[in-house]
């Protein structure tokens, strides 16, 4: 009776001994948990989020659980103002669109010049290498970190009246471009521009007051507007297209360990920019086949507008060089023309 009393004494000691190191194990662990808010401002369908949501989940399994990123219920903030919301603290992780706010990042603005790849999956890649590379070390993103830089999808020109052969197809055309500096080239050209919102593409062009438009597959199919423009000209290297960067507060990314800053870098960078290339460079193919069965004529533009298009785009990507030089890059001339080299695009900076 009293060995029982002893046994049962002993092992309610045991059980309360390991039941308290059992609650002191779970506090230190969520204790050394990092929950990282992410605003999550892109619309859910959008393609990047095949890429960043899957990220997201491994970034919770590289680091054992120790670092989360959690969705809020909306995003903070309007989108171009998604890099003072990560800076200042009021969400941990966002994607910053750089075009959103022109001038503020010029570096990142040779990701969206012209006549660059018509394949995301090898543009968004090549442009991180080079961001990590060239414009890293100038630190545009000061107050945040870095997590990947990437490219998304290549416009082309999409019409009412034909494919685009030669100039002459262009004149007084009205065309909505998102992209400023496409916008200047194509006034060049005889084109006239329109600025708008994506959201009033199809009412602007079921009303006559555009004739079409530059922008990639995908938004040509989601906004409806195959039913207005039967025309698609592909141009080589494509027309342009936006760069989005993975920012996440630097305060909130100084506090993760070492060892799980270099085991969320490894699934980052280059990797994440090499898997929404491939997501976006999917999701345009799949696009541009279902227009097609629309009956949307798709045919790429010859080969002498083509070259005049190179001759006529000549001052844009001096323009980028020129901003480059004045945000400290030393060699902007040769750097875009290796990224054209390495990409098998011509170089169109203007000769010293």
């Amino acid at each position: 009776m009293f060995k029982s009393q002893m046994i049962s004494h002993r092992t309610r000691v045991l059980l309360a001994i390991g039941g308290g190191l059992t609650v002191m194990s779970m506090s230190s662990s969520a204790a050394a948990e990092t929950v990282l808010s992410y605003s999550p401002w892109l619309p859910s369908g959008y393609v990047v989020n095949e890429a960043v949501m899957p990220w997201m989940e491994r970034v919770e399994e590289v680091t054992e659980g120790r670092v989360k990123i959690v969705p809020r219920a909306a995003g903070v903030g309007a989108p171009k103002e998604q890099f003072d919301v990560i800076r200042d603290g009021l969400a941990d992780v966002s994607l910053v669109v750089p075009g959103y706010t022109q001038g503020r990042f010029p570096l990142l603005e040779m990701g969206e010049l012209p006549l660059l790849s018509s394949d995301a999956a090898v543009l968004s890649p090549t442009f991180y290498q080079f961001y990590a590379e060239h414009f890293e070390p100038l630190d545009p993103f000061r107050g945040a970190h870095v997590l990947s830089v990437f490219t998304v999808a290549p416009a082309q020109i999409t019409t009412r009246d034909g494919v685009i052969k030669d100039q002459s197809d262009l004149e007084g055309v009205k065309l909505y471009i998102s992209n400023a500096p496409v916008s200047s080239g194509m006034e060049s050209l005889g084109a006239a521009p329109v600025v708008a919102s994506i959201a009033e593409t199809y009412s602007m062009a079921s009303s006559g007051v555009i004739d079409g438009a530059i922008m990639p597959y995908e938004p040509t199919l989601t906004w409806n507007l195959y039913s207005e423009f039967d025309y698609i000209t592909e141009v080589p290297g494509a027309m342009g297209q936006a760069t989005m960067t993975l920012l996440v507060n630097e305060a909130k990314w100084s506090s993760i360990s070492e060892q799980d800053r270099q085991a969320i870098m490894e699934i980052s960078g280059e990797a994440l920019a090499a898997e929404v290339g491939k997501a976006v460079a999917r999701g345009e193919s799949e696009s541009a086949a279902k227009l097609r069965e629309q009956g949307v004529t798709i045919e790429e533009m010859p080969a002498d507008m083509y070259e005049q298009m190179v001759e006529t785009f000549k001052p844009i990507d001096q323009a980028w060089a020129d901003k480059a030089k004045e945000a400290g890059l030393e060699n902007p001339k040769q750097v875009l023309a290796d990224f054209r080299a390495e990409l098998g695009t011509p170089d169109t900076a203007e000769a010293e």
